[in-house]
């Protein structure tokens, strides 16, 4: 996946309607650190530094005695929880935290321990995590709810106003970063039917050929939001399409129905048009990879000899003479799918 990077973020907005999250409170986290014997005289100060900078809240640093031990205490819940952390700063200058020690120079991972313990506190810390950094519960819910059926017709619509009715119906937090906003302005059309896919697939579908994607990411207090940015600033984001836990044969059986063939001198789309009527699943094009490439698939005619054979074996001959091949996959509701890109994808 494409290496995160740190962008500005404001708020996805509609045309014409208020689409932003208001402000609210967050968790607080209070640290006080306690010295250890050999503690250097000089660290206080660069701790405290450190420390502000990432916004710390009532940040004190003392003598250690004894008793003392690395802990966090938590007083209420959700937005209004104070998570009162008790550290260790060691005589080697460093800090050792519940579930962690780091070193004054190590910002950066101090930052992602503050954000998990406003997330939760010292549970956060050391529950499982499995894709975008979410519980598992957490991913459940929030596939589910990207599996409901879209309802609204993307052919021949711009693809940022889809994007925005998709968000909109999702009723998650979503920011937008700063760069990827001249290409939800733009006036692209998508050429492609996702009326009944799940909205989660056409979402990251729609996306592509912006050149953005999407990720879930967890915000302080558990909620998770969504983040629309620009794919290589994102570390991870969500696939346009799963791929199914069946094999092909099982889960589009009719590709593998044989039959009488012979396609002379005929156009690419008039071909696939005639195949997918027999197998009714959709086709739908990697828009991204098509214009990377520069394949014009309306100008591309294909030939398959007579013969008797199979769909799927039709389907390579003719996508080949574009430079391009199909990947059986399925939506986040387990609708299956034809997802036709690039040879080099």
């Amino acid at each position: 996946m494409p290496k995160a990077t740190i962008v500005p973020i404001l708020t996805l907005a509609l045309a014409s309607t208020a689409f932003w999250e208001s402000a609210h409170a967050e968790p607080r986290v209070e640290l006080e650190l306690v010295t250890a014997p050999g503690f250097p005289v000089t660290g206080a100060h660069q701790w405290m530094a450190v420390l502000q900078d990432l916004g710390v809240g009532n940040l004190r640093i003392r003598q250690g005695k004894s008793g003392d031990r690395a802990e966090i205490k938590t007083t209420g819940a959700g937005d209004s929880a104070v998570h009162r952390v008790t550290g260790i700063l060691t005589n080697r200058n460093q800090v050792v935290l519940p579930a962690g020690s780091f070193s004054l120079h190590e910002k950066a991972r101090i930052a992602e321990w503050i954000a998990k313990v406003k997330a939760g506190g010292q549970e956060e810390l050391t529950v499982p995590r499995i894709a975008f950094g979410l519980t598992q519960p957490e991913f459940v819910q929030l596939h589910d709810r990207l599996a409901v059926p879209l309802t609204i017709s993307t052919k021949d619509q711009r693809a940022a106003d889809s994007v925005k009715a998709i968000v909109r119906g999702l009723g998650l937090p979503a920011t937008v970063d700063d760069s990827a906003r001249p290409a939800l302005d733009g006036d692209w059309v998508m050429p492609d039917e996702y009326q009944g896919m799940s909205q989660g697939t056409s979402l990251a579908a729609l996306l592509r050929p912006l050149g953005l994607a999407f990720a879930p990411q967890r915000e302080p207090g558990g909620r998770v939001s969504l983040r629309i940015a620009p794919q290589d600033a994102l570390r991870e984001f969500w696939p346009a399409g799963w791929p199914s836990e069946k094999n092909p044969r099982e889960t589009v059986p009719d590709l593998f129905k044989f039959l009488n063939v012979e396609i002379a001198d005929t156009p690419l789309p008039d071909a696939l048009g005639a195949i997918q009527g027999r197998l009714n699943v959709p086709f739908l094009y990697d828009q991204n990879a098509l214009a990377r490439e520069q394949i014009d698939v309306a100008t591309v005619r294909v030939s398959v000899p007579a013969g008797r054979t199979y769909y799927k074996r039709i389907l390579d001959r003719m996508l080949f003479q574009a430079k391009l091949k199909s990947d059986v996959r399925v939506d986040e509701s387990g609708k299956p799918f034809l997802w036709i890109t690039s040879v080099k994808s």
